[in-house]
């Protein structure tokens, strides 16, 4: 296809279709062609893509099967999104606000829910996404992890601490095993 109005600069080409790798001499772009070099480059330009940049109808976020979203204030919400990176596990957007717009991005990943003494930022129409009996366990435990894996395929971990200390110890133990996702 001929692009008349073709801008370089742009990775929205017409027809919504975002290029990642572009340019005039195939010889310096890593193409299919050169499979380990690709999914090397693949793998590391998408690894934190934000999914945002991508032009969806209706504005809609997608998910990223395997990405971790956090639930929680900062800064132990940066603490489990350097956890995450750290394991090399992509992360998506989350935070203590607009619950609903960000959530369900999180289906076939993990939704990691943060607790301090006793508190999370989870609105009370999604604490039904949290373990059965999550309140009792941290009442009565200085700190742990609780898991449950919802039915749209979405790990989700409390992660629960009677203070900052605490939660930080617990996000510093986090793993994401894909095992939990199946």
């Amino acid at each position: 296809m001929l692009y008349e109005d073709y801008d370089a600069r742009q990775r929205i080409l017409p027809g919504n279709r975002f290029a990642y790798d572009k340019g005039g001499d195939p010889f310096e772009l890593i193409l299919s062609v050169r499979w380990e070099e690709w999914k090397e480059q693949t793998r590391t330009y998408f690894r934190d893509f934000d999914l945002a940049l991508l032009p969806v109808d209706g504005g809609a976020s997608l998910p990223t099967p395997g990405a971790v979203v956090v639930a929680g204030n900062n800064p132990a919400w940066q603490w489990v999104v350097d956890r995450a990176r750290a394991l090399g596990r992509p992360c998506g957007w989350g935070g203590n606000a607009s619950f609903h717009e960000w959530i369900p991005t999180a289906r076939d990943g993990w939704l990691v829910v943060l607790c301090e003494k006793g508190n999370t930022v989870l609105p009370a129409e999604h604490l039904d996404l949290l373990p059965e009996g999550w309140e009792a366990r941290v009442k009565k435990t200085a700190s742990g992890v609780l898991r449950r894996k919802a039915p749209d395929g979405t790990v989700v971990v409390l992660v629960f601490g009677r203070d900052a200390d605490a939660l930080r110890l617990e996000i510093d133990r986090l793993t994401f095993e894909d095992a939990e996702r199946r």
